[in-house]
């Protein structure tokens, strides 16, 4: 075939832009690639349903393909004779190709007033090469009437995935690296009729961490990891922004706390020698000062939260023990490999409260209830340097 009729990304950019459809010669499925009025390049696909282009449609090889053409497959010739125009096969695009052949085919611009339909990609981010649905923007619906649009309300909410605090024995540092859930949504007005698909964007400082496409009365949901250390009990700001083509540019903002530090937690750890012991500690149960419960569940080794807000003073208990009817978590222990260290921690810093002896592996017994008071010796070891 002639290299004329076959082009390289730039000039199939530049023959989208024009109106024309194009598509890869190395594609044998009848693809073709269109870019409306709108700014969004749509993908037209062999059964002749169309949708916006997603970033699993384009790679790195269509980037660096040097074999993009708008001709059919039946007008890409073996000779170096171009195509005529003429017998329904348009000339290979040029940046002098005319906007509109004499015949059209499959590869004639698209007529703005029969845009794309079909999927509408939504939650994708679009791509298509620089230019193209990554950083296009645009509609399926015309804006007929600008001034009485009612544009949607783009609404952003986020926050910390942790359930109550952050436990300090579990890290080495003042630092942690919060999992946020959040979700992006447009509002849906009523009687509207502006483009029917928005780019969007959200934020943390400069860099963007989440992009997808949504329609009004969309929303799309993402979580995200904060790359870089945030400091319990501090507050990070989070924007979005959604775009397209003769719209308004819509920007929401949202704040969102790092859960703070545990004030306290209790570890509970095997004391049996070899240090081998069954994954649940059996049924605590811990009281404040006043006798009011704090906490009443069957923990697996290891640290326990008590909350953000719990404060611990002198005359709290922790009771643990074993029974085979009472309790959250009744039977089913039978064994001597049930010896726990019990320890309050505060700030960094911990201190011994007791050992709870559950073994019953002689006679499956019941074992407990042993209750350990915090003193208010164990509360000054806190505050001594």
């Amino acid at each position: 075939m002639s290299a004329s009729q076959l082009f390289d990304w730039p000039t199939a950019k530049a023959a989208l832009n024009k109106g024309w459809r194009v598509r890869r010669s190395a594609w044998t499925d009848a693809r073709w690639l269109e870019r409306w009025t709108g700014g969004l390049i749509w993908l037209i696909l062999s059964d002749g349903t169309k949708r916006v282009v997603q970033n699993t449609d384009f790679g790195a090889d269509e980037f660096n393909a040097a074999d993009w053409t708008n001709l059919p497959p039946e007008c890409v010739t073996a000779g170096t004779t171009a195509g005529t125009g003429t017998n329904g096969c348009p000339l290979p695009y040029t940046p002098t190709t005319p906007t509109t052949p004499a015949d059209p085919t499959p590869s004639t611009p698209v007529d703005p007033s029969d845009p794309p339909s079909g999927g509408s990609g939504a939650g994708q981010t679009g791509s298509g090469g620089g230019g193209g649905g990554g950083s296009g923007s645009g509609s399926n619906t015309p804006r007929r009437d600008p001034q009485n649009i009612t544009w949607p309300t783009l609404s952003l909410s986020i926050q910390d995935s942790q359930d109550t605090c952050y436990e300090r024995g579990n890290y080495s540092t003042d630092f942690v690296n919060p999992i946020f859930m959040g979700t992006v949504s447009l509002s849906q007005p009523s009687n509207y009729n502006g483009p029917s698909i928005f780019f969007v964007s959200v934020k943390n400082g400069p860099s963007t961490f989440t992009t997808c496409s949504i329609g009004p009365g969309g929303s799309y949901g993402f979580e995200w990891t904060d790359p870089l250390p945030a400091r319990p009990g501090s507050t990070l700001t989070f924007a979005a922004r959604a775009w397209a083509s003769g719209a308004p540019d819509l920007q929401a903002t949202a704040s969102a706390d790092v859960v703070a530090w545990c004030q306290y937690s209790l570890a509970f750890d095997c004391a049996v020698e070899g240090g081998y012991c069954h994954t649940g500690v059996g049924w605590v149960t811990i009281r404040d000062a006043t006798g009011t419960l704090v906490y009443d569940d069957c923990p697996n080794q290891g640290s326990l939260g008590l909350g953000a807000g719990v404060v611990i003073t002198a005359g709290c208990t922790v009771t643990v023990q074993y029974s085979n009817s009472d309790g959250p978590c009744p039977g089913g222990h039978c064994c001597n490999s049930a010896v726990f260290n019990i320890t309050l921690w505060h700030s960094g810093h911990s201190v011994a409260v007791g050992t709870a002896n559950l073994n019953n592996g002689e006679d499956c017994g019941n074992r407990g209830p042993f209750t350990f008071p915090i003193t208010q010796a164990m509360m000054d070891s806190f505050n001594t340097p």
